[in-house]
């Protein structure tokens, strides 16, 4: 890593030209000369990484570099310095993550990342720094050795074991941006040939929490803001839920109780930086018999296709059945011929690609490009919907075009493309190096990716027009519009591709890992956007007061700062059941509602009861949820398996808040706690 410059003294400072001594000063001093928050930026980030210099311009033509006739490569026609916000160099060697450890930028989670049916468990300790870097550990662990938490799309929370653990780490709730450039140089794990390891870097809106299924319910990947259109593809099995928060009026609920704005539809988008793929090294057609190493990559026949990164803006709700972002007509027939799809004729080889989505290769092949000769095309994704272009496809010859002209699954529609990578892109290679990986993002205008500085894909407002099939009309789906978080993570799944588990490299001593150097975002200096929660897209109170949606834990309360203003909440904790203490109904039994559906509703139904002071939701009865009174009960642990091998991890229970408290509802005089609250203020 390279270390900051730092000029002291002033007699130095005052030989200095004021130009230079802009230049040289520290990204916290130009920062603060901005008036704005500084903390967000590692003091230990290169004076040189303060600005950066982006093409800003409207069409994404002028941000290729051209040539003048000697040859000499000119820059992009409109430029703009940008501000560096927000760095971690990942200096300091030994950082925890746990949320236990406090770190003032991410979170590493505990988790199994059910929505992708995962190989691995997440776990905190599997992320640390060393060597300036972070790193995250994939390692091989002894059966039920390590178990992990896992939140249904019900709110129902289960314990989950796996042979593999991993990390997952995120600055949710933490540090958030709207709109600007982010960057990380990163080091993929295992090689460019055996197929498994997912390494990732993406953006998520804050209203959800990434991997907790019930708090991404009907915002993810929403990014929608017109009444009615919502419903589209929620006949399909395993759908997503209707957008949560419409842009219509209200009629079952008031949203101004939770900090949220009037007729303005919200939704936590999804943009994906990277997700790195090695296609299987497994035969799918010999019974998955392993691909011998010294197979050729490349994109001709009795080719292994080479490992690429995936790029993708998710997009919810789907569009209608038969419309779709791409074009059929933008890709000649050849693309269904026998010959090498690379050589693609005056297709270029990539993809029905439609109005608003542009792969340029005049940057990657340009004179001096890091890139030169990159692959990009469409990604491969045959969707849920692809089936309604059959007829179209038919007539036009082009059945090959399935793969590509509606990508995406029952939850999410999917602008993806791929571009390859070479070796060194891989940590297991002997010419690894790191590469950058960045995200220009303006709201509602365009989303461009760049690897090495290289503009290789870009999306605009055209993408998400509206659109309808004749009986069913989605309006316009929004370039993102929500603060956003960063995550990176490292995965393993069939669902993504092919694991050759018995070929990855599971040693100890981080060799299997990836390195992330540094995370850096930039903005504007005139339009510094920062925060979780800004006025026009916030988030705090609908937080706070779904607080146990987000929040399954006691540790992870200090994730969600902020109490419910307006209305009772719940602090909740999975695993524990709070014994005796039973509020009594007039005959004398327990009052208990049967047939609650989650967690969630029974601390809704205990708040609307004034005596209620917590509960306990059972899913083994019912299921059950049960009221207690303020006091009388204990706490107890039911994680482990009884004699019969039955499980109980299930159970929750929860202590209830009146709005705007910060102690348990029939706490004692003098602001203690009552007897048995685990949650005192």
């Amino acid at each position: 890593m390279r270390t900051a410059l730092i000029l002291r003294g002033s007699l130095l400072l005052a030989l200095v030209p004021a130009a230079v001594r802009l230049q040289q000063s520290t990204c916290v001093q130009q920062l603060a000369a901005l008036g704005v928050d500084t903390s967000w930026v590692d003091a230990g980030t290169p004076a040189e990484a303060c600005t950066k210099q982006l093409c800003t311009s409207s069409v994404h033509t002028d941000c290729i570099p051209g040539t003048d006739a000697a040859g000499n490569v000119l820059p992009p026609l409109e430029q703009e310095d940008l501000q560096l916000v927000f760095s971690d160099e990942f200096n300091e060697p030994g950082r925890s993550f746990d949320v236990s450890a406090g770190d003032p930028k991410w979170t590493a989670s505990r988790m199994w990342y059910a929505g992708t049916e995962d190989m691995e468990i997440y776990q905190p300790e599997q992320v640390t720094t060393a060597n300036g870097s972070a790193v995250i550990t994939m390692e091989q662990v002894a059966p039920n050795t390590s178990y992990a938490p896992v939140q249904r799309p019900h709110g129902e929370v289960w314990n989950v074991t796996k042979n593999y653990t991993s990390g997952f780490f995120s600055s949710w709730n933490k540090f958030c941006f709207t709109g600007g450039y982010v960057e990380a140089n990163l080091l993929f794990p295992g090689d460019h040939f055996i197929s498994g390891f997912w390494p990732a870097f993406w953006l998520m809106g804050n209203l959800g929490r990434p991997g907790f299924m019930k708090s991404t319910g009907g915002v993810w990947p929403y990014t929608y803001d017109s009444c009615g259109g919502d419903a589209s593809g929620t006949e399909l099995p395993g759908a997503n839920t209707p957008q949560l928060i419409t842009a219509c009026n209200d009629t079952d609920w008031d949203r101004s109780k939770y900090g949220l704005l009037p007729n303005v539809g919200r939704g936590a988008p999804e943009i994906d930086i990277v997700e790195m793929k090695v296609p299987s090294s497994l035969n799918e057609s010999n019974n998955f018999a392993p691909i011998p190493l010294d197979t050729p990559i490349g994109g001709g026949p009795g080719q292994k296709p080479m490992a690429f990164n995936s790029m993708t803006l998710q997009f919810a709700p789907l569009l209608p059945n038969g419309t779709s972002w791409m074009d059929p007509n933008n890709c000649c027939q050849q693309c269904c011929s026998a010959t090498d799809p690379m050589q693609d004729g005056d297709c270029q080889g990539q993809g029905p690609l439609g109005p608003g989505m542009f792969l340029p290769r005049e940057g990657i092949n340009a004179p001096g490009s890091p890139l030169k000769g990159m692959y990009t095309h469409a990604t491969f994704w045959q969707g849920v919907y692809a089936d309604g272009f059959n007829q179209t496809l038919q007539q036009m010859n082009r059945m090959c075009l399935l793969d590509n002209i509606r990508p995406g699954n029952a939850v999410q529609d999917a602008v993806s493309v791929m571009a390859a990578l070479q070796e060194n892109f891989y940590e297991k290679n002997s010419n690894a190096t790191y590469h950058r990986f960045g995200l220009d993002w303006r709201p509602k205008e365009y989303i461009r990716w760049y690897i090495d500085g290289v503009l290789v894909y870009e999306v605009n407002s055209t993408v998400g027009r509206a659109q309808n099939n004749g009986t069913y009309e989605v309006g316009e789906r929004l370039i993102p519009v929500e603060a956003m978080a960063i995550i990176l993570n490292f995965a393993m799944s069939n669902n993504f591709t092919r694991v050759d588990i018995d070929r990855l490299p599971f040693p100890s001593n981080y060799k299997a890992s990836r390195g992330i150097d540094y995370v850096r975002v930039y903005q504007p200096k005139g339009s510094i956007n920062l925060g979780c929660s800004p006025p026009d897209y916030p988030t705090a109170q609908y937080l706070a007061c779904k607080r146990d949606t987000y929040i399954i834990d006691k540790a992870d309360d200090v994730l969600i700062p902020d109490v419910c203003e307006q209305l009772p909440y719940c602090k909740s904790e999975w695993g524990y059941e709070y014994r005796g203490g039973d509020l009594l109904g007039p005959d004398g039994n327990a009052v208990q509602q049967q047939n609650v559906s989650s967690p969630q509703d029974c601390c809704q139904l205990c708040a609307a009861e004034p005596a209620c002071g917590a509960w306990v939701w059972n899913p083994y009865f019912g299921p059950v949820c049960t009221f207690k009174q303020a006091t009388g009960w204990n706490r107890t642990s039911v994680m482990g398996t009884l004699p019969d091998g039955t499980t109980y991890e299930g159970i929750f229970s929860g202590v209830v808040y009146n709005a705007n408290s910060t102690t348990p509802r029939g706490a004692m005089p003098g602001g203690s706690a009552a007897p048995g609250s685990t949650y005192a203020g």
